[in-house]
């Protein structure tokens, strides 16, 4: 479901971490459930989706906006080889 700023949510698997959503963020979309590095790697269930173009504190929205895309990188790495 969509989740309105302002809201605390609890991690899926965590009986004591909450974090205060600092975005609405829309259902199925992704949110920093940690403080992320511009130029870090974002993981989704363990997997590389993407790096940060910027900052992202924790509970902020993470999209297209401040990630770019691990794939798109590496098809652009092949393409130049």
């Amino acid at each position: 479901e969509d989740i309105p700023a302002g809201v605390t949510v609890g991690i899926l698997g965590s009986q004591d971490q909450t974090i205060r959503v600092g975005n609405p963020i829309r259902f199925a979309h992704k949110i920093a459930i940690k403080p992320i590095g511009s130029g870090d790697v974002i993981l989704k269930y363990g997997v590389p989706i993407g790096f940060a173009t910027t900052a992202i504190a924790t509970g902020e929205w993470v999209h297209e906006q401040n990630v770019r895309s691990y794939f798109s990188a590496k098809r652009e790495v092949k393409c130049n080889e």
